[in-house]
């Protein structure tokens, strides 16, 4: 229950072998996040090389470098919160989703890892409903072809097991702990101030809000 905020387990159980090693301290709960961020930005490396945007090794090293010094990284890998590590496993999922294209037989690693990735942080159980569809719907070619039809369906089999736990919590706090997150009010309340039809101001009063959060992370404060 965690004090009502219901954060998925998997972070705090993989954060018992480091506790294990080195004592519970600020070190060993905040080891997996930094490690997390470590292994990120090799992962962001080889999905650059595999994704073929940047043709020299410099340009990678490059884009490595600014992946690490983003104020997001920096913060969240840090401080030893569960999105990090979350946000590793998902990356993950993904890696191996654009390696299926080639070898279809990651399909099944992607699926293990994006489903993984929704025991680790609120955050992935969307990210999830939004990644799945749009890379059936972006490689649906790719991926109905008689050779992958198999270990798709297997892959997709694995992730249901994985995540068949979720389907016993669908109407329980612990699955829409975060759903105020998308504070729906506060875009209201702002689309009330705009001297506009509602069909218009709710538009600009989402893309309002969701624009000063974003820019929030950048403040040198």
């Amino acid at each position: 229950r965690f004090f009502a905020s219901y954060t998925p387990p998997l972070y705090a159980y993989v954060s018992v072998l480091p506790i294990y090693l080195f004592g519970l301290s600020e070190y060993s709960t905040r080891f997996i996040s930094a490690l997390s961020g470590l292994f990120s930005a090799v992962l962001l490396y080889f999905m650059m090389q595999e994704l073929g945007v940047l043709t020299t090794r410099h340009y990678k090293l490059l884009g490595v470098l600014l992946f690490v010094t983003c104020p997001w990284v920096v913060f969240y890998s840090r401080i030893g919160y569960e999105v990090y590590f979350a946000f590793l496993l998902f990356a993950t999922g993904a890696y191996f989703s654009l390696k299926a294209l080639r070898k279809p037989q990651h399909l099944i690693l992607a699926s293990v890892f994006l489903a993984l990735s929704a025991y680790s942080s609120h955050t992935q159980k969307y990210l999830l409903v939004i990644w799945v569809p749009l890379y059936f719907i972006v490689f649906y070619k790719e991926l109905l072809k008689k050779a992958v039809r198999k270990t798709m369906i297997i892959s997709l089999l694995t992730g249901v097991v994985i995540l068949s736990p979720y389907f016993t919590i669908l109407n329980s706090a612990a699955l829409q702990s975060k759903n105020s997150l998308f504070y729906t009010s506060a875009i209201v309340a702002r689309s009330a101030t705009i001297p506009a039809p509602s069909v218009i101001a709710l538009p600009i009063a989402a893309s309002y809000e969701v624009l000063a959060h974003y820019v929030t992370y950048l403040s040198p404060k």
